[in-house]
């Protein structure tokens, strides 16, 4: 994509009614890497977390995604 995650965040929460709910789902661990904090930092900057749990199950693709439910700031 030629977009940053940061304009993709920003074009998300534009279009998102104030109050409303957005889920994110990371991708697994052994794609996101050492990234994934920064994601949250960026995602923090637009939306406000309430919750974020770590999956536990699935194959080696679905275990250990982290799934995100904010709202917009």
């Amino acid at each position: 994509t030629k977009q940053t995650l940061s304009d993709y965040l920003s074009k998300c929460a534009d279009l998102l009614a104030e109050n409303g709910s957005c889920i994110f789902e990371s991708h697994p661990p052994v794609i996101e890497k050492e990234n994934f904090h920064e994601t949250l930092n960026l995602i923090e900057e637009y939306f406000t977390i309430s919750s974020t749990t770590e999956l536990k199950y699935g194959n080696h693709l679905d275990a250990n995604r982290t799934f995100i439910i904010s709202s917009k700031t």
